[in-house]
């Protein structure tokens, strides 16, 4: 069954928020952006998103989101259990 939030995250700029392979591991999860563009750090691999883009994490991985600009930008989350 996949779910999203029914709320979208706001990161603010400047700022940068990890998560540890732990966060990801019963679940798979989905962002997607909705404001912006916001980079997304998965372990090694470094994702550059932007508004109305979508990206299927894969396995579990130190995370993090990370917005660049001056301005806040928004991602909604989606996963499956």
């Amino acid at each position: 069954m996949v779910r999203c939030s029914n709320w979208s995250r706001s990161i603010f700029p400047r700022a940068r928020v990890s998560y540890p392979p732990s966060a990801f591991t019963f679940q798979h999860q989905q962002i997607w952006v909705t404001s912006g563009t916001l980079v997304f750090e998965e372990g090694e691999v470094t994702h550059t998103l932007n508004a109305g883009d979508c990206l299927q994490l894969g396995p579990p991985v130190q995370c993090s989101f990370v917005n660049p600009a001056d301005e806040a930008r928004r991602a909604s989350t989606c996963w499956d259990w």
